[in-house]
C-alpha cells in the first residue's frame, strides 16, 4: 500500500464528511469509510492493495456526500482508476434537487453491476457488509425502530440487499480477481440474519 496516497484519500474523505453523522446516531460518518477500508484490507487477499482499492474504499461516498466534488475533480486528486471505482460505487452524484427516487437509483445500481470493475464490486460488497453489521447491531438495541431512520422500510430494504446479494453472486464467480471471496459469504450471512431468511 502507498501510505501517502492513503493519507491523502483519508484527508479528502474527512473533509467531505465533516460534521456529518451516521443516520440518526451521533457516530461520525467518517467511521463508515474507515470501516469499509478496513474490511477491504481484511478480506482483500488476492487483491493488489497498492492499486488504489483501499483509497477508493475511503472515498466511496464522497461523490454522493460532497456535491461540489465531481468525478473529474476527484480524478485530478487521486487518479482515474480510484475515481472510477468511487463513481461505480455511487448510486447518484449531483445536486439533491435532481436526485431520482430511491427505487430508481437502487434498480439502476443493481442493473449495472455486470458493467463495474471487479475492484468496484469488492468495495461495494465491503460497504454493504459494514452497513448490514451496523443495522444488525442497532436492531439488537432498538428493535424495529431502527428502520425509521431509513427512507424505506424493512420490506424494501430486504428487496434491496437480497437483490444486491444475488447480483454479486451471479457476477463474482466469473471474475478471478474476486472469485470465491469470504466477503460474499459474510454478506450472505448478514442478509440471512437481518431478514431471517432460510
Amino acid at each position: 500500500m502507498n501510505d501517502d496516497r492513503i493519507k491523502k484519500a483519508f484527508t479528502i474523505a474527512l473533509d467531505a464528511h465533516a460534521g456529518i453523522s451516521r443516520k440518526s446516531t451521533s457516530i461520525p460518518y467518517i467511521s463508515h469509510p474507515m470501516s469499509v477500508a478496513a474490511i477491504v484490507m481484511e478480506y482483500g487477499e488476492g487483491l493488489d492493495l497498492s492499486s488504489g482499492v483501499v483509497e477508493a474504499a475511503l472515498l466511496h461516498d464522497v461523490l454522493e456526500d460532497k456535491q461540489e466534488m465531481t468525478t473529474e475533480a476527484l480524478a485530478a486528486e487521486v487518479g482515474d482508476f480510484v475515481a472510477q471505482i468511487v463513481k461505480e460505487c455511487s448510486d447518484y452524484w449531483g445536486t439533491d434537487n435532481q436526485k431520482p427516487p430511491w427505487e430508481i437509483r437502487k434498480r439502476e445500481y443493481i442493473a449495472h453491476i455486470p458493467d463495474k470493475l471487479s475492484e468496484s464490486i469488492f468495495v461495494s460488497m465491503a460497504d454493504k457488509v459494514h452497513n448490514l453489521r451496523s443495522i444488525l447491531r442497532d436492531k439488537e438495541v432498538h428493535g424495529d425502530e431502527v428502520w425509521l431512520r431509513f427512507k424505506r422500510g424493512p420490506a424494501d430494504q430486504k428487496w434491496y440487499f437480497t437483490s444486491l446479494l444475488e447480483a454479486f453472486q451471479r457476477e463474482i464467480h466469473s471474475r478471478p480477481l474476486i472469485a470465491h471471496q469470504p466477503l460474499l459469504k459474510e454478506m450472505q450471512r448478514l442478509v440471512g440474519k437481518l431478514f431471517a431468511l432460510g
